[in-house]
């Protein structure tokens, strides 16, 4: 199986309070497999905080230990700093794809 094949649970909502926002108009499927990691790791700094599990050991988890490594480089990043990046992260992504499909 390709790294690409591997299906990321859908993020739909993070946020919290009034900065909860829904991006339900994006298909997580069709994001890059790196975007889709940055955001599961902003998503888990923002909803848990510091990565508190050990570094997967088994070459079989690939995709887990780089979920693992791209969390745990968010370590020390206040939550609130994590969900500002996520929001950041669609954004981008959102402006670049729009602007790919215009031309």
């Amino acid at each position: 199986m390709f790294l690409d094949e591997i299906a990321l649970r859908p993020i739909s909502r993070v946020l919290e309070s009034d900065l909860e926002l829904n991006f339900s108009n994006i298909d997580y499927a069709k994001l890059p497999l790196d975007i889709r990691i940055q955001l599961e790791a902003y998503k888990n700094q923002a909803t848990i905080g510091d990565n508190p599990y050990p570094r997967p050991q088994r070459y079989s988890m690939v995709l887990e230990t780089l979920l693992h490594d791209a969390w745990q480089r968010l370590n020390g990043t206040p939550k609130d700093v994590a969900k500002r990046n996520f929001i950041q992260l669609i954004e981008k992504y959102q402006r670049e794809s729009s602007g790919l499909q215009s031309h």
